[in-house]
């Protein structure tokens, strides 16, 4: 019936004025429906005709009051899928690995607090110890004594003695922590004892039993650029100095060690005068941590040479009694230094400094 009502209403809209008005008062005929409808349902009616789809103005065609259907476009094609690759970070540039805090040394490379001296054991069957004292004073209650054979360090503490001076090993460890495993033995560490008695001393441990007699020593004394580490080897001769508060390396090296002069843009000089007259180089560089594990530190550098490419250079320290090959000086750490194709061994010690009085 709206269908019929709504063509009605647009023929009645098309026609002149006074035949319109003619319609509205009488019947309105509906179409062939024959439907007779009241003046006041004609207006209703008409005002629900514009919500049809098909309703439409006669003369412009246009939905009335309506705005025209708008036909969603097709998607675009997105296109491929692309991953993006996380990029790796950029390696830390020589300006600021050298203004990196120095590498952090373990216990093990160092004397115990207090200590003064390396002293030299020999024992039987053949082995070489290393050991160093801690005396106790006002900040102590316990003597310490750091042992050091040929590939450990173990830390023993003093224990009570009717005679002589006798230090455990973990002795400061309790049982629980002992039981659970927080305190790893080293190699040799089970049961190990010391028990001196005056140049004389005893070790035992759960391997068997050596009998020393101290041979040698020789006094703790750091230089005045206060290092924290220092290494050195002979034929040919080197050494590197490692600075206390920053990554950088001091390398001192025999002049047919390094294969030609380096440019004083790539590396800093020092005692450039010396240097030119003994036939000796000294360069200071930049290094990064490559392995920091408890028992070693290894140390990389780039020495820079008159090439467009660097030589590289690796130091390798770890604890470890270890004798000058030339003097037989006792130190308690084994270095590798890797330069110029050739593999060096040499010996280092590293240097624990008191804090200053303010």
């Amino acid at each position: 019936m709206s269908r019929h009502c709504c063509r009605l209403f647009a023929i009645s809209r098309a026609l002149p004025h006074r035949w319109a008005t003619s319609l509205t008062p009488g019947v309105i005929a509906a179409g062939r429906a024959g439907l007779r409808l009241s003046p006041l349902a004609v207006p209703m009616l008409l005002a629900g005709c514009t919500s049809l789809p098909w309703s439409q103005d006669a003369t412009t065609g246009v939905g009335a009051g309506q705005p025209p259907l708008k036909v969603p476009a097709p998607a675009q094609d997105p296109g491929p899928l692309v991953h993006e690759v996380a990029k790796k970070p950029a390696p830390p540039s020589a300006e600021s690995l050298g203004k990196a805090a120095a590498v952090t040394l373990p216990s093990s490379f160092l004397p115990p607090p207090r200590a003064s001296e390396y002293q030299v054991w020999r024992c039987t069957p053949a082995q070489d110890l290393l050991m160093a004292f801690s005396e106790g004073g006002a900040e102590a209650s316990h003597d310490w004594l750091r042992l050091w054979s040929r590939r450990h360090a173990y830390t023993l503490e003093r224990v009570v003695s009717a005679s002589g001076a006798r230090y455990q090993a973990n002795a400061g460890a309790s049982p629980a922590g002992q039981a659970s495993g927080d305190v790893k033995a080293l190699p040799g560490e089970e049961g190990l004892e010391v028990w001196f008695k005056g140049s004389e001393a005893m070790l035992q441990n759960a391997r068997g039993n050596l009998e020393c007699v101290q041979d040698d020593r020789r006094v703790i004394h750091p230089t005045t650029q206060k290092p924290l580490l220092v290494a050195q080897g002979n034929e040919p001769g080197w050494q590197v100095s490692l600075d206390s508060q920053h990554n950088l390396l001091t390398l001192t090296a025999m002049q047919g060690l390094l294969e030609s002069p380096h440019e004083a843009q790539a590396s800093e000089r020092s005692a450039e005068a010396d240097a030119r007259s003994s036939g000796v180089q000294v360069v200071k560089l930049p290094y990064r941590v490559a392995r920091e594990a408890s028992d070693s530190r290894v140390l990389k550098a780039q020495l820079p040479t008159d090439g467009k490419q660097s030589e590289p250079l690796q130091l390798v320290v770890a604890p470890g009694a270890c004798f000058d090959s030339m003097q037989g000086a006792p130190y308690p750490l084994t270095a590798t230094l890797t330069i110029a194709g050739q593999e060096l061994k040499g010996c280092g010690e590293a240097f624990r400094y008191q804090p200053e009085a303010e």
